[in-house]
C-alpha cells in the first residue's frame, strides 16, 4: 500500500517511517502544508498519516479540499486529546505519544477497507463479463476507426465527444491514460472493467487533481507512464484549457516530448474554432488529423 505521512516533525516522520516500511508499504513523507498536495498529486498515495497541526495549518482541513469521490484514507494523529473529528476520509485518530502498534493496526484496517473494496470491484467485473447474462459493455463496441499505435492524432471538435470514442477503441488492445479536465470518477465509469489511469487536471489547486499549470510535473507522469507501459497511449479530452492557461507553444512542446517515437499514441481534442490556421499547423507537425 501506498502510504504518505504528512508531519512537520521529522523525528516522527522517521519513526512512523521506519515502523510502515518494515511492514512493507511504500511510504513517501511530506511536512510542510504548502506541498503536500503537489505531492499527493504526484506520489497519488492509498492512506495518509496526518498530523492534526502542521506549522500553523489545520492539517485536517487539508482533508477539505480532496475530491468528494476520492477513496483515499486517512488516520489523523494529535496531541490534543479533546480533537473531534468528522469527515468522511478519516478512519482512525491516534494520540500522542502512540504504540506503533496503534499505527500498524489503524494502516491494517485501511488495507481491509481496501480489500473488501478491490474484491466488491472484482465481483461486479464478474457479473459484468459473466457468460451466463448479457448486460451492458463497460465501453460499447465500436466500429473500426482505423486507429494505428504509434501514430498520434488530434480531433478538432467542438465538444470532446469523439476523442472518447476514439479512447474506446484504443483502449482493448493498448494501455491508456487519459488526461482530463472533467471529473475523475465520471472518466473511470466510461472505461469500467478495464485498467485505465486517469489523472485529473484544474485551473485552479484541488486536492487530488494536478495544476494545469504544472506541465512539468505532467510531463514527468506521461513519461513515466510511456516506459512501464508496452502499448502506451494518452488520451487529452479538453485541450483548450490548457492551452488558454500555459500558451500553445508550452502545450506543443509538452506534447512533442511525450510523441519521440512509434513507441506511443498521443490523441487530442480541440475546439478548432479556437485556432488560426498557423495554430493548425502546428498541431498537424506532430500529429494527424483525425477525420471522423
Amino acid at each position: 500500500m501506498k502510504i504518505l505521512i504528512i508531519d512537520d516533525n521529522i523525528a516522527i516522520q522517521e519513526i512512523i517511517g521506519e515502523i510502515l516500511t518494515e511492514e512493507g508499504h511504500e511510504v513517501k513523507k511530506v511536512g510542510a502544508y504548502s506541498t503536500a498536495l503537489d505531492v499527493i498529486e504526484t506520489f497519488q498515495p492509498d492512506a495518509l498519516i496526518l498530523d492534526s497541526q502542521i506549522g500553523e495549518h489545520d492539517g485536517i482541513k487539508l482533508l477539505d479540499e480532496l475530491d468528494p469521490a476520492s477513496e483515499i484514507k486517512a488516520v489523523v494523529i494529535t496531541k490534543n486529546r479533546d480533537l473531534s473529528v468528522n469527515n468522511p476520509f478519516v478512519t482512525r485518530v491516534i494520540q500522542k505519544p502512540f504504540k506503533s502498534s496503534e499505527i500498524l493496526d489503524a494502516v491494517r484496517t485501511i488495507d481491509e477497507i481496501l480489500e473488501n473494496r478491490l474484491f466488491k470491484e472484482k465481483k461486479f467485473k464478474f457479473k459484468l463479463f459473466s457468460k451466463s447474462s448479457e448486460p451492458e459493455k463497460a465501453v460499447e463496441e465500436k466500429d473500426d476507426l482505423n486507429l494505428k499505435f504509434g501514430r498520434s492524432y488530434v480531433v478538432f471538435e467542438e465538444v470532446p465527444s469523439m476523442i472518447y470514442k476514439v479512447a474506446s477503441s484504443l483502449v482493448k488492445s493498448c494501455d491508456l491514460m487519459v488526461v482530463t479536465t472533467g471529473k475523475v470518477k465520471a472518466v473511470s465509469d466510461r472505461f469500467e472493467g478495464y485498467d485505465v489511469k486517469v489523472v485529473g487536471i484544474s485551473a485552479k489547486q484541488r486536492l487530488g487533481y494536478m495544476e494545469m499549470t504544472k506541465l512539468g510535473t505532467l510531463t514527468n507522469i506521461m513519461s513515466e507512464f510511456v516506459k512501464e507501459k508496452n502499448k502506451p497511449t494518452i488520451i487529452f479530452d479538453d485541450l483548450e484549457q490548457m492551452i488558454s492557461i500555459n500558451g500553445l507553444n508550452s502545450v506543443l512542446m509538452m506534447i512533442h516530448q511525450v510523441i519521440t517515437s512509434d513507441t506511443v499514441t498521443v490523441a487530442v481534442s480541440i475546439d478548432k474554432g479556437t485556432l488560426t490556421e498557423k495554430d493548425k499547423e502546428l498541431f498537424l507537425n506532430d500529429m494527424e488529423e483525425y477525420v471522423y
